[in-house]
């Protein structure tokens, strides 16, 4: 089962990354992230596989773990396309490599990590805001108002979908939400 740990924005951070996310859908009818959609905005820490027998354990051990990007503000990039993605980056990525150390510490050999990694600098701590195969990104990516800053206000486990999305099924799939 692949699995997303991540980071809960901010509710004006949530608000905006949807209301992004409803005109990219819009306009690109192949949306491979569409947030009406059972999936959410969030900043991803670590996505992996793991073994569903394993599920619970990974839940109860992100719930008693302290998360040194929980509780901050971070400044952000601009958004950009990549790989037919749009994103948005933290510029510090420091706080983000020591959550993605420990966390993988701490599930040891119970999570196979996705080979795009914080902590091998592979991947950047971002959101996703969109996803076409299809279609040029840039000008609308330029067209997205930047947002100052994003508050992290919790980490949560989710089940993930196509395309890296949290897919929220489930009220399980929050029982280990920090706030």
């Amino acid at each position: 089962m692949r699995i997303n740990i991540n980071y809960i924005l901010d509710s004006e951070t949530q608000k905006r990354c949807l209301k992004t996310n409803k005109i990219f859908c819009e306009k690109f009818a192949d949306s491979g992230i569409d947030f009406s959609k059972g999936c959410r905005p969030h900043m991803t820490l670590l996505m992996g596989e793991i073994d569903e027998k394993d599920y619970d354990f990974v839940i109860e051990t992100v719930k008693n773990m302290q998360f040194s990007a929980v509780g901050r503000s971070f400044e952000v990039t601009k958004p950009y396309t990549k790989n037919a993605y749009i994103f948005v980056d933290a510029v510090d990525a420091e706080p983000f490599i020591l959550d993605c150390d420990s966390i993988l510490k701490q599930l040891g050999d119970k999570i196979q990590p996705h080979r795009f990694l914080i902590s091998n600098g592979t991947s950047s701590p971002h959101i996703s805001l969109g996803f076409s195969k299809n279609a040029s990104l840039d000008a609308f990516a330029n067209s997205i108002e930047p947002l100052s800053a994003v508050d992290l206000v919790g980490v949560t486990v989710s089940k993930t979908g196509k395309n890296g999305t949290c897919l929220v099924e489930k009220e399980e799939d929050k029982q280990c939400e920090k706030k």
